[in-house]
């Protein structure tokens, strides 16, 4: 995709308390079809879930991935040298950053950063995704706020 190309999405992102002093983040991506629309069989359906909790360190406004696991099952943290993404979030203002740092098969080092920022309107969010610091991807749009 080049610096002028544009691409329809549509956004859901919820964020919302998670154990003592964390957040989760939800969401929902829906690339539309080449025609604009929300079917057909070129629509891609991305959606996701992660709760985050406060550094151990005490850094305010710094958040880790909280380790997966259950009741059953036991807690871990991703391995990023197995191509798993190891995210971390920060708090400034009115900006939520996610960022995500994973390891390609090539060893290659790829990251993703999520700002989303809270706004009269709604949210700005814009994404960025490097590898070996070259800019793959940059995309930028403002959410509407849901009533």
């Amino acid at each position: 995709m080049d610096d002028k190309s544009t691409e329809r999405r549509d956004l859901d992102v919820t964020i919302k308390p998670y154990k003592k002093d964390g957040f989760t983040i939800a969401w929902i991506t829906v690339m539309r079809g080449a025609d604009g629309e929300r079917s057909g069989d070129d629509v891609q359906r991305r959606s996701g879930e992660e709760g985050f909790l406060p550094y151990a360190d005490g850094r305010p406004g710094v958040y880790v991935l909280a380790p997966r696991g259950g009741l059953f099952q036991k807690s871990r943290l991703p391995h990023p040298l197995k191509g798993e993404p190891m995210r971390w979030a920060a708090i400034t203002g009115n900006t939520l950053t996610i960022s995500s740092m994973a390891v390609t098969p090539a060893g290659n080092a790829e990251l993703q950063i999520y700002h989303r920022t809270l706004t009269d309107k709604g949210m700005m969010v814009e994404f960025l995704r490097l590898q070996n610091e070259a800019v793959l991807l940059r995309l930028s749009g403002e959410l509407g706020r849901a009533q």
